[in-house]
């Protein structure tokens, strides 16, 4: 676990690396994260913007900012994301990020069935390459079903992951 001292000592050190090296973006990236994880939002944001504005393909950096930032309808950063995903090349990492980053705005928006959308395909971008094992989760949820008949309808992992064997 990781104490608000340490936090406060993550803050520090970022922030002399930057008064040595201002243009480094992977520290204003960090420093965002730090700022973010105490709950100071707007600073995060400020700090993640430096870090893609000097590594405008930073993916983590937008991961990170989806949680800082307070997103609009019609927002131009969806439209950042979007264009990230019509990208040839971006790993399963970089289109996990993204995605998780597109559900974050549309959660922050009131928007639970885009959200959970984003979401599902950013833990796809996971399973691929975790070797995940969905007709283990089917049985699991078989499982569930028959271990409480009477709770609400839950979907298997087919029908949640939306995936065909």
């Amino acid at each position: 676990m990781i104490s608000w001292q340490s936090l406060d000592e993550a803050e520090a050190a970022f922030k002399q690396s930057l008064a040595l090296r201002p243009e480094y973006a992977p520290a204003h990236k960090s420093l965002g994260k730090v700022l973010i994880r105490k709950e100071r939002m707007a600073e995060g944001e400020t700090a993640l913007k430096r870090a893609i504005e000097l590594q405008p393909d930073d993916y983590e950096a937008y991961y990170y900012l989806a949680d800082a930032h307070k997103f609009s309808v019609g927002d131009p950063l969806f439209t950042t994301l979007e264009g990230f995903l019509s990208r040839t090349g971006s790993s399963d990492t970089q289109r996990y990020m993204v995605y998780g980053a597109i559900a974050k705005g549309y959660e922050h928006l009131g928007m639970p069935e885009k959200a959970f959308d984003n979401y599902r395909k950013s833990n796809e971008e996971v399973w691929r390459n975790a070797g995940y094992d969905i007709e283990s989760q089917i049985e699991y949820h078989r499982e569930i079903k028959q271990t409480f008949p009477t709770s609400p309808e839950i979907p298997t992992a087919r029908e949640h992951a939306n995936l065909t064997p």
